[in-house]
C-alpha cells in the first residue's frame, strides 16, 4: 500500500530543516558537506590521492556540482581539513569586466579581496573556530548559508537566463549610480533645517542618502550588499554595528511558469542604468519562477525592521517574511501598538510621557522581501529610512523611562499595571477601573467616554495632586498616500520652547512642517531655539535629556 504525504506537511517541515541547518549545520567534514549539498540539490564527487598542480602535495578534492556553479574543495589526506577552495560557473561569461566596466562587480569575480574563494574558504577553515566557547556544530554555518544563496541562484536559472548574469548586471547598475551620486552629491543633498551641508554630506558618503553604499562580499558572505542606514550615527559606538544592510538574493515563487514562456531576447551587454536616462531597461526575474529578494541585515540578527503593513501595499510588495523571534523592543512594539492602544503613560523620574503612535494599518517586523521593481529601490529605501528613525527615537524614549519603561519594554505587561506604577495620583486612580483581564485597552473601550464618565474622580484626585511636566510624543502616519510622517512634541514643561512643536519626517530626517513663510514670520530667536533644541534631539535621539537640559 503506497503512502501519500500530505502536501501541506512538505512546507512546515522544509522551514524545520532549513532552521536547523542554519543553527546546527554541523562540524566541519566531508561528509557533512555532502550532506547539505544533497539538502540543497547538489552532486557530489570525492577523488582520492590526487596531486596538486601548485605544492605537489597529496590531496583529496570533494566537488559540488550544479547546473552553473563547480565548488571544488581541497583536504588533507585525512578528509577533515579544508586546504584550498575554488568557485566556477559553467554559464557565466562574466570575467570581472561586465559591460565594459572596471571589474570587482561580480561575486564570482577573483580580483575582489576577499574573493568568492577566500570567503568559502574562511567558512571551512577549522582554525578559525578553535574558540573558547565556540558551538563546534555549528562550524558549518556560515558555508550552510553562502550554499543555500548559490543554490538558489544555480536552482532557478535557466540556460536563457542566468540569475548569476542578472545580479551582475544589478550588481553593476547599483554601483554605476552609487558613482554618479557621490560625484554629483549636490544633486542629492536632502534641504534639512537641522543639519549643515557638511553633515549631510558625510550622510551621502556614508550611504544614508540615496541608493546607499555599495558593497560587495563582506561579513564572509558571498553577494551584494547596500548600506542604508546607522541608528545613532552621531553617537557611534564602535563595539556595536547599528548599521542597517540591505543584502541582495533570489527567491522561488509559485508562478507555475514554464521555459518555453520565457523571453528570449535577453541582452546582457546593455546597461541598465545610465546616468543620462536613468533606468532604461532591466530584465525582470518575474518570468521565472523567481524574484529579487531583499534580505534585512542578515548578519546583525540585533537589527530588527518595524514597519507598518502599509508600506508593503504602497510599493506593490506581495511577497515577505516576517521575523519569527524579533528582539524585544520590536516585540513590545508589535504587541502594544498592534493592539489599538491609544495612550500610553510612562515616567522618566520628573517627567511623564504620553507616547502615541497613530497608523492606517498594523505593524511587522520584516526579514525579508520580494522587491518588484529595482528602479525604485531607492525611494522604498527613502520611506525605509523615516521609519528607521521613527524606531530609533521610540526606542531611546522608552530606554530612558526609568523602571516601569523597562518591565514594559521587557515583559509588556497589561496598560492598567503600567499607569497604575506610574507617579501620578490620578491616573493611580483611574488605573483599578481599567480592564485587567485584557492586554490592552481597545478601541471600541471608548476611553474618551470612560473619561468623561469619571470626570469628578479624575478632578479630585488632580485638585489635590500638583501638576507634573508632561510630554506628548505622537507620530501619525494614518494616510497611505503620504511620503512623510508627522512627529509631534506637546510639553507643559518651564522652558521657551513653544508647547506645541509640529515636525515631518521625511526620508529619515527631521523638517518642521510649515511652510517657509509661516516660518519666516517666526520669533528669529525662538526659531533658533528650536533649531537648537531639534538638532540636539538628532544628534542624542534622546528626547528626555534634550528637554530637561533646557
Amino acid at each position: 500500500m503506497s503512502s501519500i504525504v500530505d502536501p501541506e506537511l512538505i512546507a512546515p517541515l522544509t522551514k524545520i530543516s532549513d532552521y536547523l541547518l542554519s543553527i546546527r549545520p554541523g562540524k566541519v567534514s566531508a561528509e557533512n558537506i555532502k550532506r547539505i549539498s544533497s539538502y540543497y540539490g547538489f552532486e557530489t564527487f570525492a577523488e582520492d590521492n590526487l596531486i596538486d598542480d601548485s605544492t605537489n602535495n597529496l590531496i583529496n578534492r570533494l566537488t559540488i556540482a550544479g547546473k552553473i556553479i563547480l565548488i571544488d574543495i581541497d583536504f588533507g589526506t585525512s578528509f577533515n581539513t579544508v586546504l584550498k577552495v575554488s568557485l566556477s560557473l559553467a554559464l557565466n561569461n562574466s570575467s570581472g569586466d561586465n559591460n565594459n566596466n572596471t571589474g570587482k562587480l561580480s561575486i564570482v569575480d577573483k580580483s575582489l579581496k576577499p574573493n568568492c574563494d577566500d570567503i568559502l574558504f574562511s567558512n571551512l577553515d577549522v582554525g578559525s573556530f578553535n574558540k573558547d566557547g565556540f558551538d563546534q556544530s555549528s562550524q558549518l554555518a556560515k558555508f550552510n548559508a553562502n550554499l543555500k544563496y548559490l543554490s538558489n541562484l544555480d536552482k532557478l536559472s535557466i540556460a536563457k537566463f542566468d540569475l548569476f548574469n542578472y545580479l551582475d548586471n544589478l550588481s553593476i547598475c547599483l554601483k554605476d549610480i552609487r558613482d554618479y551620486q557621490l560625484n554629483n552629491g549636490e544633486e542629492f543633498l536632502i534641504k534639512n533645517d537641522f543639519l549643515n551641508e557638511k553633515e549631510l554630506e558625510q550622510d551621502l558618503n556614508n550611504g544614508y542618502i540615496g541608493i546607499g553604499k555599495y558593497m560587495i562580499n563582506i561579513y564572509s558572505r558571498l553577494g551584494i550588499f547596500l548600506k542604508i542606514w546607522q541608528d545613532e550615527r552621531f553617537l557611534i559606538n564602535e563595539d556595536n554595528d547599528k548599521s542597517h544592510y540591505i543584502y541582495f538574493g533570489v527567491k522561488e515563487l509559485d508562478h507555475n511558469v514554464t521555459n518555453s514562456t520565457i523571453v528570449s531576447n535577453i541582452n546582457n551587454n546593455e546597461k541598465w542604468w545610465t546616468a543620462e536616462f536613468g533606468w532604461t531597461d532591466f530584465q525582470k526575474i518575474d518570468k521565472l519562477n523567481a524574484g529579487l529578494n531583499l534580505f534585512f541585515n542578515p548578519t546583525n540578527e540585533e537589527q530588527n525592521v518595524v514597519v507598518p503593513e502599509s508600506l508593503m501595499i504602497k510599493w506593490g510588495v506581495r511577497h515577505y517574511e516576517q521575523e519569527e523571534d524579533p528582539d524585544e523592543f520590536s516585540k513590545f512594539m508589535i504587541k502594544f501598538f498592534n493592539n489599538n492602544i491609544v495612550l500610553k503613560k510612562l515616567s522618566s523620574g520628573k517627567l511623564d510621557i504620553n507616547l502615541k503612535l497613530l497608523l492606517g494599518s498594523k505593524l511587522i517586523c520584516l526579514k525579508s522581501l520580494v522587491f518588484p521593481n529595482p528602479s525604485l529601490l531607492q525611494e522604498f529605501f527613502q520611506d525605509l529610512r523615516s521609519w528607521f528613525l521613527v524606531n530609533n527615537l521610540i526606542r531611546v524614549l522608552i530606554s530612558k523611562t526609568g523602571p516601569v519603561a523597562e518591565e514594559v519594554a521587557a515583559q509588556a505587561p497589561p496598560p492598567a499595571t503600567a499607569i497604575a506604577t506610574s507617579a501620578t495620583t490620578a491616573t493611580a486612580i483611574v488605573a483599578p477601573l481599567l480592564p485587567t483581564n485584557t492586554d490592552v485597552i481597545k478601541d471600541d473601550t471608548k476611553l474618551s467616554s470612560f473619561i468623561e464618565e469619571n470626570a469628578q474622580l479624575l478632578h479630585s484626585a488632580h485638585s489635590n495632586t500638583p501638576q507634573r511636566p508632561t510630554l506628548d510624543v505622537t507620530f501619525t502616519n494614518q494616510n497611505s498616500s503620504n511620503d512623510f510622517l508627522i512627529f509631534e512634541l506637546k510639553q507643559n514643561l518651564k522652558s521657551n520652547l513653544p508647547s506645541k512643536i509640529q515636525l515631518k519626517i521625511e526620508n529619515g530626517y527631521l523638517s518642521y512642517n510649515i511652510s517657509q513663510n509661516e516660518q519666516d514670520q517666526q520669533d528669529q530667536n525662538q526659531n533658533k531655539l528650536e533649531t537648537k533644541f531639534i538638532k540636539s534631539i538628532i544628534k542624542t535621539e534622546d528626547i528626555i535629556k534634550v528637554l530637561q537640559s533646557i
